[in-house]
């Protein structure tokens, strides 16, 4: 893929695009490998990148990065390498060349290369694709993560949330009481929106040795926006689940949510945009 966008659909750089590939890769000597990356050359034109691997994070969705993983012996991995480019060469062929050594033809040394052309698919410019209600199952099947599904219901906006947990020892459970606060300091006020949630996966996607829970889903995805005098703004919600919570969706957010007159929680992943109506 080609964007300029990150998991929430935000722009990473208002000048650069990043072109992001997929492949796998088979070690099949007997001995632990790394990817010779630098090896990894994208051309367009007469210009080339190597990969960025500090940018991976930004595309999860997408796969996981190669971030200089030892890949074992007669093991099979599949990763994905970001390119940072200018915005202005978005529209160029792109190909990856790698070199594979040399060959001896005509008593000259030649060099050994592959050349695959990418034809990426360009993702940008976030919309919202649907609006939802409170207890209606948003089907995210028009993104990179196929036929993941999510709904939310009985939004609750407090500060402090109390709950019920159980430990068990040997044979014996007790039922314990604790809680979780927001932050209401005064250079912050946040507050917490406590959410019933269903969340179903799609293990097909490629992003899911990432995104595989309700936390990683819930940091990569999700935002708040709200409305006062018909303006709308976005927040960040901050994941905020306490470990021995696991039946509730908790996010941190600014305390201007409680306040406002309308709130919808966006799901967004990268140029596709969902909103569900909390208020």
């Amino acid at each position: 893929m080609i964007t300029n966008l990150d998991l929430k659909g935000n722009i990473i750089d208002n000048d650069k695009y990043y072109v992001v590939i997929r492949f796998e890769v088979k070690n099949t000597s007997t001995s632990e490998k790394r990817i010779d990356y630098s090896n990894f050359k994208l051309y367009y034109g007469t210009e080339y990148k190597y990969p960025a691997l500090n940018m991976g994070n930004s595309f999860l969705d997408y796969g996981d990065p190669y971030m200089n993983d030892v890949i074992y012996a007669k093991e099979s991995k599949t990763y994905i390498m970001a390119y940072e480019i200018d915005k202005k060469y978005k529209n160029k062929n792109f190909k990856i060349t790698l070199y594979q050594g040399v060959s001896l033809k005509s008593k000259e040394f030649l060099a050994k290369t592959i050349t695959i052309k990418l034809k990426p698919t360009l993702y940008e410019n976030t919309e919202i694709v649907r609006s939802a209600n409170l207890n209606e199952s948003v089907s995210l099947s028009g993104t990179l993560l196929k036929n993941t599904t999510f709904k939310v219901n009985n939004p609750i906006f407090t500060n402090r949330y109390e709950y019920n947990y159980q430990s068990c020892y040997q044979n014996t459970c007790r039922t314990y009481t604790d809680v979780v606060v927001s932050d209401v300091s005064y250079q912050n006020k946040l507050i917490l929106i406590v959410l019933d949630y269903e969340l179903s996966l799609d293990s097909d996607a490629s992003s899911h040795s990432n995104i595989n829970g309700i936390g990683s889903f819930a940091s990569s995805f999700l935002e708040i926006e709200y409305e006062i005098d018909g303006v709308k703004q976005k927040l960040s919600a901050r994941y905020a689940n306490p470990t021995r919570l696991k039946d509730k969706l908790v996010l941190e957010t600014d305390g201007i949510a409680a306040q406002a007159e309308h709130v919808s929680l966006l799901v967004t992943i990268r140029n596709r945009s969902y909103s569900i109506k909390l208020k």
